[in-house]
C-alpha cells in the first residue's frame, strides 16, 4: 500500500510562503518555503527550493517540524 501525499492550499501560520528557513539538524541547507504537503506520516510538510550551491533550484520536501526559520546573523 503506498502512502498518498496531499498538496494543502495553507499550511502552518508560521512557516508563510517565502519564509527562509534551514534544516535544524544534519547537513544545512538553505531554502525557502514554496508550497505545502501532507501525508499519513507527515501532517505539515513544507515543499522548499533549495538554494545551496549545487542544488539551487531542486525542490525538497521536509516534515516542518525538521526546520528552523533562518535568522540573519550580524555581528556588531
Amino acid at each position: 500500500m503506498t502512502d498518498p501525499y496531499w498538496i494543502a492550499t495553507t499550511g502552518p501560520a508560521e512557516w508563510p510562503l517565502g519564509t527562509i528557513c534551514e534544516k535544524a539538524s544534519g547537513p544545512h541547507w538553505r531554502s525557502k518555503v514554496v508550497g505545502y504537503y501532507s501525508s499519513s506520516f507527515t501532517p505539515q510538510g513544507l515543499v522548499l527550493e533549495c538554494s545551496a550551491v549545487g542544488a539551487l533550484g531542486q525542490v525538497h520536501v521536509e516534515p516542518a517540524k525538521r526546520m528552523i526559520r533562518y535568522e540573519i546573523r550580524t555581528m556588531l
